[in-house]
């Protein structure tokens, strides 16, 4: 098993990664910050991402729709602020 991502070198920034050793929690948002030369992971929420139904997108949805929504990377709780 592993667990591995890497970042896109563009104006993106964007992260791919897998993680087979099922470290993370599926469906909440994690956060990442760097502090001295320590990097830290966080659990911050559920995330945005209805899980299925009549909400659109959902889980279920496209990766280019859930990508371009967003939603995978707010909060429940930040999203209902927007």
């Amino acid at each position: 098993m592993i667990t591995r991502f890497s970042v896109i070198p563009d104006e993106r920034g964007l992260i791919l990664g897998v993680d087979k050793d099922k470290i993370f929690e599926p469906g909440y948002v994690y956060e990442v910050t760097k502090l001295l030369d320590q990097i830290i992971i966080r659990k911050v929420g559920k995330f945005a991402l209805a899980e299925s139904g009549p909400d659109y997108p959902n889980c279920n949805s496209g990766m280019d729709v859930i990508v371009y929504s967003g939603y995978h990377l707010l909060t429940e709780e930040e999203r209902k602020n927007l």
